[in-house]
């Protein structure tokens, strides 16, 4: 939450959107994976789960084997630090360019009108 908090998000939409996440994959897992992915692979479920469902699919997947939880919890250390290592830079990007960004934004909404 304090990537979310840092970079000027929303803090309680970016909580109920990885709340909603999570449920959903937990809840929806064997519907989309086996019957519509027909995923069957335990590493490939694993990496799925902890990647999609963050830590209640994480959760999961540690109920459902011992290599699909290691894969999971793999996967959501992995897309954890994917995620924040180029939101840093994203940050300097945009505080450096804000002019640049606010009169693309201005243009863009005379333009539309």
């Amino acid at each position: 939450m304090g990537v979310a908090e840092e970079l000027g998000g929303i803090v309680p939409v970016t909580v109920a959107a990885i709340i909603v996440t999570g449920i959903f994959w937990r809840n929806y897992r064997e519907i989309l994976y086996l019957r519509f992915f027909h995923i069957t692979d335990p590493i490939a479920q694993g990496l799925a789960l902890g990647a999609s469902a963050h830590a209640i699919g994480t959760s999961k997947a540690i109920e459902l084997g011992d290599l699909q939880g290691a894969m999971a919890g793999l996967a959501i250390c992995t897309s954890g630090i994917i995620t924040v290592a180029p939101s840093n830079n994203l940050r300097w990007y945009y505080l450096n360019n804000l002019r640049s960004v606010k009169r693309f934004f201005f243009y863009a909404h005379d333009y539309l009108r």
